[in-house]
């Protein structure tokens, strides 16, 4: 389990500080730990606990290898003896916490790792154990708040900061920081994988030329890097180079052992060029020829899905869907999100007290459900030369929780003064790089559950909410990879049913007064400029061309997003839905009453 440290206290002399009489059981015990000769390790280490029954250690060193040989039941049998013969001994703890990721009980592993680190606050190595629980189980943005604190703890720990920027990467917040990546570089320029993951971070911030560079130095140092291979290909074909993007992936595509980032760049260069036939098949190859799980696979399934779809093979393209998404089904609870929609709704069922209005630039916040829109909309409104764009900013998640209690009831009570300074800290991160700029947009779609409390520390902000035909939002979230913590798009049920509450929450914003535009993507799409105009009216913004012209920027949307944005506004997604209409009757069942008609 790569994603999980290894416990503490390894080491020969661990074992070997016992008495005279265990010695060379232990000794033994060690030689067989050292050359990972499990079953001998255990029947030595097993002699050794009946021997001292109450030894922590011992039984903790016995736990570990029972653990390794797949003895789960055992493993816990030996933990828990230890634990309960001394609770404060971390190791034991640890090693439960390990026990039961290994039986991929995430979720009570986490919870586990919790209770040791009330107990054992600020310890860099248990923040680093509980961030690859959490990047596993899909939360990435709180292992990379874990990661960011255990490298306050210890900063110069070159291998913590490499699991942060693959953590930074991972949460996809965009834009990235680079500057973890670049101290990555200087510590260590000769090893070829901190340069791809500095490349990676310039790419995602659409830093195309530094990022070929970045790519090339790994190559240079190692031509077999493949993350490096797939990385150049993927600025290539962003380039418009898709023939030297292919050139460049053949080789490793022709391997026997080819991994799957270059075969998602392989099948983004056959999907940017339209040969989906040739995608299908390749994929299919690879697929069969490597062995991967379907959650390994799943990204690769998805664009397999969305060829299929492209070649109107129906069937074929939601079953490739339903494989992709079946791994992740589970992690999503909808009785939860409900309580929170609630509470939500409780505690701003009226305007509360406000900061003063922000001084200098407005911030616009492009609200909605995923896949509504939000990204169009945002490209649009950054081609506007008074715009600046940050994407989906993480500012305003962060600030919410950095506040002491439980959102929403910790906002209650805060005072204007306090307001005021939230509002402050927030413009201040999104306004760096901004320039001369007077807006700022922020795209984050799921801020529409933070309207009420956006409307008290930045009473002038805009507020844009984009709404898209319910079916068509959901198929093209079910049809796409989208990020770990939004759980609820693998279950068609799940997903109805969080539509529900998203509209639920959008009605109660409109009723109790909340001021925003709504702008719907079908109108948008089919009739563009005179709804652009009335956007761009609407946020304080004087008209401008070149929000017609937004495909033609050179800021590239890193969503799934992308390839529309690229291009003129075009009508061809609406109700691409009905095409699956029987696929759907699930999400059609949740989503009740906003089901639209089938003709609609």
């Amino acid at each position: 389990m790569h994603w999980l440290p290894e416990p503490e206290g390894t080491d020969r002399l661990y074992l070997m500080a016992r008495s005279h009489g265990l010695n060379q059981t232990l000794a033994q015990a060690t030689r067989h730990i050292e050359s990972q000769q499990w079953d001998k390790a255990e029947r030595m280490l097993r002699r050794a606990a009946k021997t001292a029954p109450d030894d922590v250690e011992i039984l903790y060193r016995l736990a570990s290898v029972q653990a390794r040989m797949g003895n789960h039941r055992r493993a816990m049998d030996s933990i828990n003896a230890a634990i309960k013969r001394n609770p404060d001994h971390l190791d034991s703890l640890t090693t439960r916490v390990d026990i039961l990721a290994r039986q991929a009980r995430i979720g009570e592993s986490i919870e586990s790792m919790n209770d040791v680190i009330r107990r054992f606050p600020d310890r860099a190595r248990l923040l680093t154990m509980r961030s690859g629980l959490l990047l596993h189980a899909g939360e990435a943005s709180a292992a990379w708040d874990d990661l960011h604190r255990a490298l306050e703890l210890d900063p110069d720990n070159l291998d913590l900061l490499g699991r942060f920027v693959d953590t930074t990467i991972a949460r996809g917040i965009i834009p990235m920081d680079r500057e973890p990546a670049d101290r990555l570089v200087r510590a260590q320029p000769f090893e070829a994988r901190n340069h791809t993951r500095l490349g990676t971070i310039l790419r995602i911030n659409d830093e195309g030329s530094a990022a070929e560079a970045a790519y090339r130095e790994a190559l240079r140092l190692d031509p077999r890097n493949t993350d490096a291979i797939a990385g150049l290909a993927d600025v290539m074909e962003s380039d418009g180079r898709s023939d030297e993007a292919m050139e460049l992936l053949r080789p490793t595509i022709e391997s026997d052992r080819s991994p799957l980032h270059p075969m998602l760049s392989w099948t983004r260069v056959l999907s940017g060029l339209g040969q989906h036939e040739q995608l299908v098949r390749d994929a299919r190859r690879w697929m069969d020829r490597s062995g991967t799980s379907s959650m390994q696979a799943a990204p690769l399934l998805f664009r397999v899905g969305n060829a299929l779809d492209a070649l109107g093979r129906h069937d074929e393209a939601f079953e490739a869907w339903t494989t992709a998404n079946t791994p992740f089904r589970g992690r999503w609870n909808d009785t939860l999100h409900a309580e929170r929609t609630d509470s939500i709704i409780a505690c701003f069922a009226e305007e509360g007290p406000t900061g003063p209005p922000s001084a200098g630039v407005t911030p616009i916040f492009i609200v909605g459900m995923f896949r509504s829109g939000t990204t169009l909309l945002e490209q649009v409104l950054a081609a506007h030369p008074n715009v600046h764009a940050v994407g989906e900013s993480p500012a305003l998640p962060a600030i919410i929780r950095s506040l002491p209690g439980s959102y929403p009831n910790n906002t209650i009570e805060l005072e204007s003064s306090r307001l005021r300074d939230l509002g402050r800290e927030y413009l201040q991160q999104v306004s760096a790089g901004a320039g001369t700029s007077s807006h700022v947009t922020d795209k984050l779609p799921m801020n529409y559950m933070n309207i009420g409390f956006i409307d008290r520390i930045l009473p002038d902000a805009r507020i844009l909410h984009c709404r898209r035909d319910p079916l068509d939002v959901c198929l093209s979230c079910y049809s796409n990879q989208m990020t770990s913590n939004l759980a609820f798009t693998s279950n068609l049920e799940s997903m109805g049913r969080t539509y529900s509450e998203y509209r639920r929450l959008m009605n109660h914003w409109s009723a109790a007064g909340y001021e925003m535009l709504e702008v719907v993507y079908e109108e948008l799409v089919s009739d563009p400029e005179p709804q652009a105009r009335r956007i761009v009216e609407w946020v304080g913004l004087d008209w401008h061309p070149a929000c017609m012209d937004y495909h033609r920027s050179a800021r590239i949307a890193q969503t799934p997003s992308m390839d529309q944005v690229r291009q003129p506004m075009h009508t061809r997604s609406i109700h691409r839905s009905r095409a699956y209409w029987d696929h759907l009757a699930p999400l059609r069942a949740a989503l009740g009453d906003l089901t639209p008609e089938r003709g609609s």
